[in-house]
């Protein structure tokens, strides 16, 4: 059987924008990020930061490759 796949703008990924609520998109992907921001190493204030953009143009000039 197929999988549903929910369609999200980045408007309304970008919507999601509280300690409550965090939604962030890597590669197109929305992720729900809320129960992870206490645990965010750089801290929620980072994450919540990057809601509305996409995590790949904010981390990939920091990501290193191994």
């Amino acid at each position: 059987m197929p999988t549903l796949t929910k369609l999200y703008t980045m408007e309304e990924a970008s919507q999601h924008n509280t300690k409550d609520d965090c939604w962030v998109v890597i590669d197109g992907k929305v992720y729900d990020v809320t129960p992870y921001l206490d645990e965010h190493p750089g801290g929620d204030d980072v994450v919540l930061a990057a809601t509305g953009d996409t995590l790949m143009q904010i981390m990939h000039p920091r990501m290193t490759c191994f």
